[in-house]
């Protein structure tokens, strides 16, 4: 599959994140993120062809589960941005299943962030993460975050 830059909806389905999800029912939103990020800092987006995330909330907003995906403008660039991803987020470290190019995970359970998982594929660098709020679990766990990392990827 040839994923148009910007369009993260042919990545993921919100019918594949409820799957995972045991299904709950979800909202889905998307967000262009370079626009965001443009308006605060428009260096930090010098490299970058697209950012967007699409977020899936539980109905009561409570559990939350958010895909980004970065287009950069090199093979270079990414692997530049996905060092800077994985030196950023607290208790980053190698993934022992590899997912595209390179991957990484994290799980922090704390500050509102459950388990993330990251990676470089080409051009492209992808976070899924969960929320996770102290006594409570994540929507998607580590093995439902593999998962739809790995469709992910199979699917550039």
């Amino acid at each position: 599959m040839v994923v148009p830059a910007g369009y993260i909806g042919a990545l993921l389905l919100p019918s594949e994140v409820a799957a995972i999800a045991e299904g709950v029912g979800l909202t889905t939103n998307y967000i262009d993120r370079k626009l965001m990020v443009a308006d605060v800092d428009p260096s930090s987006v010098e490299h970058m062809d697209s950012c967007d995330s699409q977020i899936f909330d539980t109905a009561d907003g409570s559990q939350s589960f958010y895909p980004n995906t970065i287009k950069l403008d090199s093979e270079e660039a990414a692997t530049n941005h996905l060092a800077l991803v994985s030196s950023e987020t607290p208790g980053m470290q190698d993934h022992t299943t590899k997912i595209g190019d390179t991957s990484f995970l994290a799980e922090i359970n704390e500050f509102g962030i459950g388990i993330t998982v990251v990676f470089k594929k080409g051009f492209w660098v992808v976070v899924l993460h969960s929320t996770q709020f102290a006594d409570s679990a994540p929507l998607v766990d580590l093995a439902g975050i593999e998962a739809l990392a790995q469709t992910v990827s199979d699917r550039f």
